[in-house]
């Protein structure tokens, strides 16, 4: 199994997993609309809660359950994604529970001391996030100020990690405190963002479930009590009912 490809990280990139049956991968290309390329074929199995690491080009996520691979044990799997959407499953994380429930659909990795740390959240309203050393596949409880419903994904950006919420709110986690800001965008956004990431530019990417639709939105002032949030564009895009994205940051030059 390879990283992703050097040619395909000398631009930030955005990647899209999709579908349950089992998930495709796919870079997001966009222009007046956005095409997902696919990366190769399915993976072979179901994941969500996907994130990048820079430290070794690969993209990691939680192993969900399907219609023909069954079990609680799968819902707490960490699995590893290289080129060609290949994937390899590197076992049950310690101390990450089994999801019988609920789904972990919620990733995003840390920066600097925190870039091989996986932040996973599952598919639920609660107040744990998840530190999942990808290095020793352990995790860790971080217990949040508040309970966080369902935001479908999270994103890392500016020392915290980003949730649009369908109900008009981001929910912004210090993941180092577990405090937890309760921020109305003001935006004309709505629905479910199973796939969230952050552009090259530094703004934020919102894929809806149900229709495709992808947002660009800018953030002043991240640390603030209010930041102030822009829309900065809305293109039509592939719809899905498992979405989830990350991004490649771009190589140094």
């Amino acid at each position: 199994l390879r990283a992703v490809g050097v040619d395909l990280l000398d631009q930030p990139k955005v990647f899209v997993a999709q579908d349950l049956a089992p998930t495709t991968l796919y870079i997001a290309e966009q222009g007046s609309t956005v095409v997902f390329v696919s990366q190769g074929g399915t993976g072979g199995f179901a994941y969500n809660a996907m994130g990048f690491n820079t430290n070794d080009n690969y993209l990691y996520g939680i192993r969900r359950p399907t219609a023909t691979q069954t079990g609680s044990n799968l819902n707490n799997q960490l699995v590893r994604i290289g080129e060609g959407g290949v994937v390899t499953t590197l076992g049950q994380v310690t101390n990450l529970p089994p999801g019988t429930t609920y789904g972990f659909n919620q990733g995003s990795f840390g920066v600097g001391a925190t870039s091989d740390i996986l932040y996973v959240r599952q598919a639920t309203t609660n107040d744990d996030l998840w530190a999942v050393d990808v290095n020793t596949v352990t995790a860790e409880r971080i217990d949040l100020s508040s309970s966080v419903p369902n935001v479908s994904d999270l994103t890392y950006a500016s020392g915290y990690l980003w949730g649009f919420h369908d109900n008009n709110r981001v929910y912004r986690i210090d993941p180092v405190s577990g405090q937890v800001s309760v921020i109305a965008h003001g935006l004309p956004l709505g629905n479910v963002f199973g796939a969230q990431w952050l552009f090259g530019n530094g703004n934020f990417g919102l894929s809806q479930n149900n229709n495709g639709r992808v947002f660009q939105v800018a953030v002043a002032n991240p640390s603030a009590v209010l930041p102030t949030f822009t829309l900065i564009s809305s293109v039509p895009g592939p719809a899905s009912n498992n979405n989830d994205g990350t991004t490649s940051p771009g190589l140094p030059v």
